[in-house]
């Protein structure tokens, strides 16, 4: 019995200590690997003004830099969407 309860306690110790794999970060369509982060998404869309993806919300400040919220730790990134962007000159 004793022997049991022990290879029942190695086993599942061995379960908690295998580490999950990371999910990859999302990607906006037609974006590319390289762009796989919510400040990657800023970087190559600078009419957007304000963008997001389901964890991180990020806006422009007046200078035009990104400025972006922290994910919480729970959270999975969704696609990386433009929310805002500048309205097109005629």
């Amino acid at each position: 019995m004793i022997l049991r309860s022990l290879l029942v306690s190695a086993a599942l110790m061995g379960a908690l200590a295998t580490p999950a794999r990371a999910e990859e970060p999302a990607v906006s369509p037609g974006a590319g690997p390289s762009l796989a982060t919510v400040f990657a998404f800023g970087a190559d869309n600078p009419d957007c003004l304000e963008w997001g993806n389901a964890c991180q919300i990020c806006k422009r400040d007046d200078a035009g830099a990104p400025q972006c919220s922290t994910s919480g730790i729970a959270c999975t990134p969704g696609e990386t969407l433009c929310k805002s962007a500048k309205p097109k000159q005629p």
